[in-house]
C-alpha cells in the first residue's frame, strides 16, 4: 500500500531512525512501513499522526482530492505572496493591477 509517509517524515526533517525511536519500534520495521510492504497498525498511525500533524487517511494516501499537498517552503512562499497581494490591494483599492509572480529558485519575485 502506498503511504505518504515518507513525505510527512521529511517535511518535519526527521530520519527513519528518529521516528522510529519515537515509536518504540526498530528502524527497519518502519522503513518498511514507508516502503508500503508492511501496514502499519492503528496505534502507531495515531502516533504518526500527532507527530507529523496529519490526519491518518492523509498518512494513508487516501486524502481528498481537491487537498494539495505541499512542502512548509511552498507554504512560506504562499503565505508571503498572499500578503503582498492583500497589501497592494488595501493600498489600492480602485485600482486594478496586473501582478506577475515568478518563482526565483525558491524566492517569489512580483512585478
Amino acid at each position: 500500500m502506498k503511504t505518504n509517509l515518507k513525505y510527512f517524515r521529511e517535511l518535519k526533517n526527521l530520519s527513519q531512525e528518529k521516528v522510529a525511536k519515537y515509536l518504540g519500534i526498530p528502524q527497519t520495521t518502519y522503513g518498511t512501513y514507508e516502503m508500503g510492504k508492511y501496514e502499519a497498525d492503528y496505534s502507531i498511525l495515531l502516533k504518526l499522526s500527532k507527530l507529523y500533524g496529519a490526519t491518518i487517511n492523509q498518512l494513508l494516501g487516501e486524502t481528498d482530492e481537491n487537498i494539495i499537498l505541499i512542502t512548509r517552503d511552498e507554504l512560506d512562499a504562499l503565505t508571503k505572496a498572499k500578503k503582498i497581494i492583500e497589501t497592494i490591494e488595501k493600498n489600492n483599492p480602485t485600482k486594478k493591477q496586473e501582478i506577475k509572480i515568478r518563482d526565483n529558485h525558491g524566492k517569489i519575485e512580483f512585478k
